[in-house]
């Protein structure tokens, strides 16, 4: 890993910061029994075929625990920071970002949607704000 930091890491040299947020995200009432979380990644192959290449595509992790979290502090608004996963695309690549949850099952994972989310963008800025 190189000596800067992520604050100090820029995307398509102008941005300072890349987030992954996810609005108005919600636990359904079968989501609250726990047991699964979702992998958060940024332009998977087509496939969907997730191996040690995609590792650098990987944005982070989102359970029941943060969701319920959001929801009770920032009426469900999570900030994933992006800024490895987004580095080095071009402007053209931003505008075409593909973001996907996957879902990661437990031994005594509910059957079913367990997890809704009313909007989710990419935010680019050279503020910390």
């Amino acid at each position: 890993m190189d000596s800067k930091t992520q604050a100090e890491r820029k995307v398509n040299g102008r941005f300072k910061y890349a987030n992954i947020v996810l609005d108005s995200a919600a636990v359904t009432a079968l989501g609250k029994q726990g047991g699964y979380f979702y992998n958060v990644y940024v332009n998977l192959p087509s496939s969907g075929d997730i191996d040690a290449s995609t590792e650098s595509r990987f944005v982070g992790t989102v359970g029941p625990f943060e969701v319920s979290a959001a929801t009770h502090h920032s009426d469900g608004t999570l900030v994933l920071p992006a800024n490895d996963a987004l580095l080095g695309l071009s402007a053209a690549e931003l505008t075409q970002v593909v973001v996907s949850l996957v879902r990661i099952d437990g031994p005594t994972s509910p059957k079913g949607v367990a997890m809704v989310v009313g909007e989710l963008r990419v935010e680019l800025s050279a503020d910390s704000d």
